[in-house]
């Protein structure tokens, strides 16, 4: 009887004791997580702050965990082999499995949003194979036989075709050219109907008056089921003590400014007694209620009015999303480039979120311009998609010396960026490939030094990494920890540790950085991000998958690089090293993914692995040739006209649906021109009150930093060129708890600025968004679609962020917190400045204090 090998041995264990090491991971995690519930608890962070069920940090650990469990039981396996050496022997089940193993993992990311483009690919895929078994089946002669006729001419139709792709992408969804929809309700703007009648927006939704849209009052009869009544400040303890009974969101709200208790919806039991309890009364005021229903229903040209602004109703919900995500990077760089200057002495440094020598390189390139303006940054943003994939393509040749191949690198990237959307690219800098940039540089030296190992070459690897760990100090991590990881597999196949020296020096590379870089003052948001405060929650089944995945992958690249005699040239090597180096560092940056699991997320992810897949390919190619009798250079044909294809088909239809949405909304809405100090670009929304804003501005503070609260925030700062005396890139959305509130009170009260700008409604209630469930359910399926549950009432809401978020999470109602909590930190200031004079969007608070 034929005795089971030694790999389907540990193939066996492998598999018995995943079970036992997910339930490890599980349980120690959730350990970890029960160390820290004092610490959350002691936070105080508000309700809608939205701390999730499952804290981040614990998705996270069990992902770790796991990896390294599994890691070690590859080690035992690679351990155990690494005592029987002996050349590269498989059967042909065994190279197809291997094979079919080995193209998901480059597949995979195609078929992440949406089935249809996955499907375009797989025809694609289909079809080749069929074409190359027919001929190499039926035919003796033909591309694929021996001796046959060579065709070359694919490689310069690829190329020209990721080209000309990258043209129309830039002359058209990737245009630079600065076109952004209306994202705040406050800004006017104009429809026009179907009819040929313009209506003003918000003049249009006041007049229907559907509940979210207006700003209706109980007091005055406005509210079905509302209630209005008067309680006197003294029943509460302090001017906080409201926020905490009635928090944001709830439907409930008290102004402290003329005492009165406002619900937008009925009151709760529980509710109601509490009311009760405050007005020092013992009637229940909550009866008769429930008497009144809405049967309103919405007009034909209400509903038309729906579908033309859906899209700007939902971004409204929020506070800001384009100009919001950009300010992350822009405005970091915009101080670094005025104090370049000189200028902005008195402004706060920002937190370089997206790595220090990002952030100073882009200040640096606008300083060559001239202008730190926001259309200049946003058109250096935007050669950051076509600039990473040339440079993949150049790298996966400098590794492999392979032009299809490296036209195929350059297909799969671009093939994966309109999966991201291009509205996200365009949006977010977290999604654009300049954030990791120089990893091409890092494995380019991987290749080097394997090629040419020395002491020259190590030192070239470790620049490159020193110079990712400065350009972005996650990434960095990760490719340092992915380094650090081959190196120990290097030293345990070698039986002695030189291997480790060349780490050391990556790690004293990393380390000179980190002392003599500057990467901003660390954020006070930094514990709450750790833990996950606004993030989505992480499915165990994607942790799984992706530990499992990588894993599996790297333990077959450390057996062929390590444990058998697989390596027949210093090319060879060299891919193998760069495939194993990367697939750690993907790996490393799968955390970046499990954080807010989306296909953007992952897309990012699997661009960082383009090169290190490209260098595995290549060497499979070069070994298993013979698995189904057909020659390697096909094989690289195929790849690379298939891709190839993809990446054009893909685009294209992004490229379209991206374009038909702007004109559509463009010809749908006034477009207005805005030409502000610091931008200009083409909205829908209309600029004069910026305009007037900043004229508030300009008079009352001509220069410096300015202390701003106001949800206009980084749109005003942008817009003015103005730096901020707060060491936050945006107020609202960082006065999550108490803590952070009482720190920015303290902060303020430590500059003692003559004036503070703020929003002329600072103080106002926004309770009157909610809508009630009642009302919600009775609209049409085209109106619902705008409105989601959370809590006691319904909310305006992005469709996109439901399969995410939980209720708590919707984006309104951090917003409505967010707003709420401003004006919170607007009755605290109260006491040493007073309102003033006003302008457009802005109110000016005066100091009246001494000193």
């Amino acid at each position: 009887m034929k005795q089971p090998s030694r790999a389907a041995l540990i193939g066996l264990y492998v598999v018995s004791v995943f079970p036992g090491l997910a339930r490890v991971s599980q349980s120690f995690s959730a350990f970890v997580v029960d160390t820290w519930e004092d610490t959350l608890s002691s936070s105080r962070l508000y309700p809608w702050a939205g701390i999730p069920a499952e804290p981040k940090i614990q998705s996270l650990v069990e992902y770790v965990l796991l990896t390294v469990m599994l890691g070690l039981v590859l080690a035992f396996a690679f351990l155990y082999h690494a005592r029987h050496r002996a050349p590269l022997i498989m059967t042909r089940a065994q190279k197809v499995a291997v094979c079919a193993y080995l193209l998901l993992c480059f597949l995979l990311p195609l078929g992440f949003e949406k089935a249809g483009p996955a499907a375009v690919w797989f025809l694609v895929a289909a079809a080749l194979p069929a074409y190359a078994v027919h001929y190499s089946t039926l035919s003796s002669v033909g591309p694929l036989a021996e001796g046959g006729p060579r065709r070359s001419w694919y490689r310069e139709a690829c190329a020209v075709a990721l080209v000309a792709l990258l043209v129309a992408l830039y002359a058209t969804a990737w245009s630079p050219k600065l076109r952004f929809m209306n994202e705040y309700a406050e800004l006017p703007e104009q429809t026009r109907l179907d009819s040929g009648k313009w209506v003003d927006n918000s003049t249009f939704l006041r007049e229907q008056a559907i509940p979210g849209h207006y700003a209706a009052d109980p007091c005055k009869g406005e509210v079905v089921q509302g209630l209005c009544v008067t309680i006197p400040r003294n029943a509460f303890d302090s001017i906080t003590q409201p926020f905490d009974l009635f928090p944001s969101g709830s439907g409930l709200h008290y102004s402290w400014e003329d005492e009165k208790l406002r619900t937008y919806r009925k009151p709760t039991e529980e509710e109601c007694l509490l009311i009760s309890a405050l007005m020092n009364s013992p009637e229940q005021l909550c009866t008769g209620l429930n008497a009144r229903k809405v049967t309103a229903s919405f007009s034909a040209e209400t509903q038309e009015y729906y579908l033309k602004n859906k899209q700007e109703l939902r971004a409204q919900t929020e506070l800001g999303r384009f100009f919001f995500h950009h300010a992350y990077l822009y405005l970091p760089v915009l101080h670094l480039f005025n104090a370049e200057r000189g200028a902005g002495a008195d402004t706060a440094k920002l937190p370089m979120q997206y790595g220090t020598g990002l952030s100073q390189t882009f200040a640096k390139v606008l300083e060559w311009t001239g202008s730190a303006s926001f259309q200049h940054y946003f058109t250096l943003y935007w050669v950051g998609p076509g600039l990473y994939a040339v440079l993949t393509a150049l790298a996966v040749f400098v590794i492999t010396g392979r032009v299809n191949l490296a036209l195929a690198a350059c297909a799969f990237v671009i093939a994966l960026l309109p999966f991201q959307t291009t509205e996200a690219l365009r949006m977010a800098p977290g999604f654009n490939p300049w954030r990791h940039l120089p990893d091409l540089a890092c494995f380019v030296a991987v290749a080097i030094n394997t090629r040419r190992p020395g002491l020259a070459s190590a030192l070239l690897r470790a620049a490159a990494l020193g110079l990712m760990f400065w350009w972005n100090r996650e990434f960095g991590l990760f490719m340092l920890a992915a380094s650090g990881a081959w190196h120990v597999m290097s030293a345990i196949q070698r039986g002695r540790v030189s291997p480790i020296g060349g780490w050391l020096l990556e790690l004293a590379a990393a380390g000179l950085v980190f002392v003599l870089g500057d990467s901003g003052p660390a954020s006070a948001l930094t514990f709450y991000n750790l833990i996950g405060v606004g993030a989505p929650i992480t499915n165990w089944s994607q942790v799984q998958l992706y530990a499992v995945l990588w894993l599996l992958l790297l333990g077959w690249v450390a057996w062929m690089r390590f444990a058998r005699n697989a390596v027949n040239s210093p090319k060879q090597a060299a891919e193998l090293d760069v495939a194993g180096v990367g697939i750690c560092y993907a790996a490393c940056a799968t955390v970046y993914g499990l954080w807010n699991p989306s296909p953007q997320h992952f897309s990012v992810v699997w661009i960082c692995a383009a090169v290190p897949l490209a260098a595995l390919l290549d060497w499979s190619i070069d070994r298993w040739h013979g698995l189904l009798e057909v020659p390697p250079d096909w094989t690289r044909r195929y790849l690379t006209i298939a891709l190839c294809t993809y990446a054009v088909l893909a685009s294209v239809t992004a490229m379209w649906r991206t374009e038909q949405q702007f004109s559509t909304l463009f010809t749908q809405h006034k477009a207005h021109e805005w030409r502000l100090p610091g931008l200009v670009g083409v909205s829908t929304g209309d600029s004069a009150p910026l305009v007037e804003s900043l004229a508030l501005i300009e008079k009352v503070q001509p220069a410096g930093g300015v202390v701003l609260l106001s949800r206009f925030d980084v749109l005003l700062l942008t817009a003015s060129q103005r730096g901020s005396r707060l060491p936050f890139v945006d107020v609202p959305s960082a006065l999550i708890g108490w803590p952070l509130v009482h720190a920015m009170q303290q902060q303020i009260s430590a500059l003692k600025p003559a004036v503070i700008f703020m929003d002329t409604d600072v103080r106002a209630s926004r309770e009157w968004q909610m809508m009630d469930e009642d009302w919600n359910k009775e609209r049409s399926p085209t109106m619902r679609s705008l409105y989601k549950s959370g809590g006691s009432g319904a909310f305006l809401h992005d469709q996109g962020l439901d399969s995410m978020a939980p209720d708590e999470q919707s984006p309104l109602y951090q917003r409505l917190g967010h707003l709420a909590a401003m004006g919170m930190l607007a009755r605290l200031l109260s006491t040493c400045y007073a309102p003033a004079e006003s302008g457009g969007l802005l109110q000016v608070w005066r100091r009246t204090c001494a000193g």
